[in-house]
């Protein structure tokens, strides 16, 4: 029976296809692919691309464009995807395990690829999104930086023994710096304004 299927849809499968490309559409995520692949030749060149828009990824991506890059963002989540497509960000869906993904990304012009998605328990029949980064790193020969997100040192460690990161980023830890010098920042200026009062 399924060796008769398979012939059959083998067979007929362009014809499969169109019957059911509309029923396909309303699970289909490539529209956002396509659009991307469409906006690639009149979009500027592409000087970071970061993978993972969520807390960290998301911010990452607001600053680095502040600051004048040219950022490609890129998550699994449809709905961030829309969310920043709205905001005028360039982004697309996408899985950084997904080899077959990789050939559609602007790796000759990036310089800079960032992972921030966290490392955390996967699952068997899942991928770890750091191995299916280094395995497409590797496969498509990208030349330019890596920097991934870890939670620790020891997670640190772990990824520069793996070879092939240029920087480690914590954002618990810079998170911390930054509010603590914001809190510090505001005692001097209160404790100044204080003595100020003092002195009249």
């Amino acid at each position: 029976m399924t060796i008769a299927l398979s012939v059959y849809m083998i067979t007929y499968s362009q014809q499969l296809y169109a019957w059911s490309r509309p029923l396909l559409r309303l699970i289909d995520f490539d529209p956002w692919r396509e659009a991307a692949a469409e906006d690639e030749e009149d979009s500027p060149p592409v000087d970071v691309i970061v993978f993972g828009l969520g807390r960290f990824g998301s911010q990452l991506l607001r600053r680095l464009e502040d600051a004048g890059y040219n950022v490609l963002g890129i998550d699994l989540d449809p709905r961030t995807i829309s969310r920043f497509t709205g905001e005028g960000y360039r982004v697309c869906y996408g899985d950084v395990t997904e080899q077959e993904f990789w050939t559609d990304l602007p790796l000759t012009q990036a310089r800079w690829i960032v992972l921030a998605v966290p490392y955390g328990t996967i699952l068997l029949t899942e991928t770890d999104p750091q191995s299916g980064l280094f395995t497409a790193l590797s496969t498509h020969r990208f030349a330019g930086r890596v920097a991934i997100t870890a939670r620790d040192e020891a997670e640190a460690a772990r990824l520069k023994e793996n070879g092939g990161v240029d920087l480690v980023l914590y954002p618990f830890d810079e998170a911390a710096m930054s509010a603590a010098r914001q809190i510090t920042d505001l005692d001097e200026q209160l404790g100044n304004d204080a003595r100020a009062e003092v002195r009249e």
